[in-house]
């Protein structure tokens, strides 16, 4: 009743409570973009925390949403191991866009990092890759890519690849609603 109702967090909560695991983990997996998206990824991480290991490792999602905020919260030590965990269960758990899209998710996340460590190099290849694969659609992780990809380019000095790379991160972030720029 709850997830038929859009009340995701809950529906995954009793889930949990129930013990029906493969459930909880389907429903953070068909939802992980919105949890994204509304900086609810450390709720995430507490449900996957709550799923076997072997659970997660399996599920490229699942992987993602985990790297996603291990990325958000500076915890990088462990987000290459469950990003290259994604990509080895890719060719049987996801296919055709569903794979792509994934494969951009985790360009972003190695963008992010890279930049964050100071390698501008890996930073505007994996950004340019996640711009990419991306769809249209998913919005939300275009937005962000683009602002660390533009950040790397700016930082590497290439002022006039980032500009145009900025305004089209800005012009995302107005579609959304939001200045997340």
């Amino acid at each position: 009743w709850y997830a038929q109702n859009n009340d995701i967090a809950t529906a995954v909560g009793h889930a949990l409570s129930a013990g029906d695991l493969e459930r909880a983990a389907s429903l953070v997996e068909e939802n992980v973009l919105i949890f994204k998206d509304h900086a609810e990824l450390p709720t995430v991480v507490r449900w996957l925390d709550a799923f076997p290991e072997e659970m997660v490792h399996a599920r490229p999602w699942l992987c993602v949403a985990k790297s996603w905020a291990f990325a958000y919260v500076g915890q990088f030590t462990d987000i290459e191991r469950f990003l290259q965990e994604a990509e080895g269960t890719l060719e049987t758990a996801a296919a055709g866009e569903e794979q792509r899209h994934i494969r951009g998710h985790i360009a972003a996340i190695r963008s992010y990092v890279a930049l964050f460590h100071g390698d501008l190099t890996r930073s505007i290849e994996q950004g340019t890759i996640a711009l990419e694969k991306l769809p249209e659609s998913d919005l939300q992780t275009r937005q962000s890519a683009a602002t660390t990809l533009a950040s790397a380019l700016r930082l590497d000095g290439d002022l006039a690849t980032a500009g145009h790379v900025l305004m089209d991160a800005i012009a995302m972030s107005r579609t959304l609603g939001s200045d997340q720029t």
